[in-house]
């Protein structure tokens, strides 16, 4: 019996739960016009309930922060009859959840193949002016099998790219050298591109055909190079290299499919861990490992990891996953500073913003930090010109470097300029933004957007009230009925960080003058001042919220598709495992997890 259906014989929770659901909101959020996009009626439909899990998330949210029923729709014993309710669904998820989980077809991203390239031809291309940016969904990651859509236009310019690239790598001019020598058409070992390219072992018809191919090119006339490049362009327009198909053509035996899952076999693991910590296919020894079947063996498996976090090309898990958590990845490239209104914010700053972030969170798995570090680590990587930012001493060498950090206002993630800068305007500070990033990327509970007509009603009330101070313009929010339960939640914790400007330098005063105060207070009415005192109040009541979050993000990246109700389980084990042992064990227990090593069989 699961745990929702005994609460449901424990005093009805379920049935009163939906009563009063139907009786009080379904006017409002039913149907295709439902309010804020909430379809109760969708919901109340599911079964189980639990299917509708992060509706219900966001349904409990409202009402917890009374942002919903309005005017007072709830007593206090109906209220708490909802959150039963809503307790009675996360139940539900957390024991018929735990599944595998399928395993879209995904394409590679235009990280992904800009880095094969460099992998396998040995040229560094620029793609973001050779492709469109990826689509990301909510809360996601570029390798999303969910929005890595294979559209006539992606492969018309994925065409151009290979063309661009291979001209590089194998250039016609007479005595230039090809970019790895392992590409002169003399000693070329068509098979082990294939290899690697691929990803797994070269079936014998496919090499007879690029084979075949390259000879009857050669027979035409055309040039060892010329020739090359053509069959080295066919490699690259095959699906085998585009899609993520290492496992795809693998026999379901009678065993897996009784289970309705089976292991992803050593070469879709060397995949996985090549893609998810490098951005870049296999090297030579993960695939040596595969094929001898000795990838899959744990110990072989652990230092495989160690080795591919390790390695430089590592970074490249702190800049994707790191970066497109946080919201610096697209810093200094789609989100730019003007560079007429800020000309001190130049674009080598920006970069520097950028992978600072990625090499502190690089660090927090590389060397098993704690969540204590993630908001208090007194260390950063800093390069001369983020150095100077930061008024830090002078670097003498070029490149990154680790620094003491002994501004404590600068310790852990919220003192980290990238951050500070992509969660303020481009000319000023919002605390709406940043506490709502607060809210969003690191506790898992984004604020729904703002009710119609938010903004007009803030503005009359300025005119009608003649509003001084920022903070109490803000107070504005938590007068309105419709926008109290947000701001109350959201205005506190961004008020902590006013301290930085919207470029990520400190301040005590504003430009006119007025001076900041970073006091807020959480909604259980803890005071505390300031990134320190924030940090420090997280830390101590919402430690399991910040563990469940950042495991769902990087189980998430990990499995490059988006999560279900049925992963919940998984996510609640993993949060466990960061809060108690820290970034490393949760890694570990993310690649050791069911989903990550099994794949699902769909019938």
């Amino acid at each position: 019996m699961v745990i929702a259906t005994l609460l449901l014989s424990l005093g009805g929770v379920v049935d009163e739960g939906r009563e009063l659901l139907e009786l009080i909101c379904m006017d409002c959020h039913a149907g295709e016009r439902a309010e804020a996009s909430f379809d109760l009626g969708a919901a109340l439909a599911q079964d189980p309930l639990a299917a509708a899990l992060f509706d219900w998330r966001r349904a409990r949210g409202m009402v917890e922060s009374l942002g919903m029923p309005p005017e007072d729709a709830l007593s206090e014993a109906e209220r708490a009859a909802l959150l039963a309710f809503f307790g009675a669904i996360e139940a539900e998820a957390l024991e018929l959840g735990g599944a595998v989980g399928q395993e879209p077809l995904r394409r590679l991203t235009r990280t992904e193949l800009g880095n094969s390239f460099r992998e396998l031809l040995g040229v560094e291309l620029e793609l973001d002016s050779l492709l469109p940016p990826e689509q990301v969904a909510e809360n996601g990651f570029e390798a999303n099998a969910a929005t890595l859509f294979v559209t006539p236009e992606w492969l018309g310019r994925a065409r151009t790219a290979t063309r661009i690239a291979l001209l590089e790598a194998l250039p016609e001019a007479p005595g230039s050298a090809p970019a790895l020598p392992r590409l002169d058409p003399a000693r070329f070992d068509l098979g082990h591109f294939l290899r690697r390219a691929f990803r797994r072992p070269v079936q014998r018809d496919e090499l007879l055909h690029y084979q075949g191919t390259w000879d009857a090119l050669r027979a035409a006339g055309a040039s060892e190079r010329s020739g090359l490049r053509q069959i080295l362009a066919e490699v690259f327009a095959s699906p085998h290299f585009q899609l993520r198909l290492e496992d795809a053509a693998l026999p379901d035996d009678a065993v897996a499919r009784a289970a309705g899952e089976r292991p992803v076999s050593d070469h879709g693991l060397a995949s996985r861990l090549s893609f998810l910590f490098w951005c870049a296919p296999p090297d030579d020894e993960l695939l040596d490992l595969a094929e001898a079947g000795d990838l899959s063996r744990e110990s072989v498996f652990a230092a495989q990891v160690t080795r591919l976090l390790r390695d430089p090309r590592g970074l490249e898990f702190g800049r994707a996953f790191g970066g497109q958590w946080l919201g610096t990845y697209p810093l200094g490239t789609r989100i730019k500073a003007d560079p007429i209104d800020e000309p001190s914010m130049t674009g080598w700053l920006q970069e520097s913003m950028r992978e600072e972030v990625a090499r502190f969170v690089h660090a927090l798995f590389v060397e098993e930090r704690t969540l204590e570090d993630f908001l208090r680590g007194d260390f950063t990587f800093v390069n001369p010109v983020l150095a100077s930012f930061y008024g830090m001493e002078d670097l003498e060498q070029e490149g990154y470097v680790r620094a003491r950090v002994f501004d404590s206002r600068r310790r852990g993630i919220l003192g980290k300029a990238g951050v500070l800068a992509v969660t303020s305007y481009p000319e000023r500070t919002s605390p709406v933004l940043r506490g709502a990033w607060i809210l969003d990327e690191l506790l898992g509970a984004p604020p729904p957007p703002p009710p119609p007509g938010a903004s007009e009603l803030d503005l009359a009330a300025l005119e009608r009230r003649g509003a001084e101070g920022r903070r109490e313009r803000l107070e504005l929010h938590r007068e309105a009925t419709a926008c109290a339960g947000c701001h109350g939640q959201i205005d506190p914790l961004g008020f902590a960080l006013e301290g930085f400007d919207h470029l990520g330098r400190t301040r005590r005063r504003f430009q006119d003058g007025e001076p900041v105060d970073t006091r807020g207070q959480l909604p259980d009415g803890s005071p505390f001042q300031g990134p320190t005192g924030l940090a420090r109040a997280l830390l101590g009541t919402r430690r399991a919220d910040l563990a469940r979050e950042a495991a769902r993000r990087l189980l998430t990246y990990a499995l490059a598709r988006g999560l279900t109700w049925q992963d919940e389980r998984t996510v609640v084990e993993l949060g466990g495992v960061l809060e108690r042992e820290g970034f490393g064990a949760l890694l570990r227990a993310v690649l050791a997890s069911r989903p990550f090593r099994n794949v699902e069989l769909v019938p």
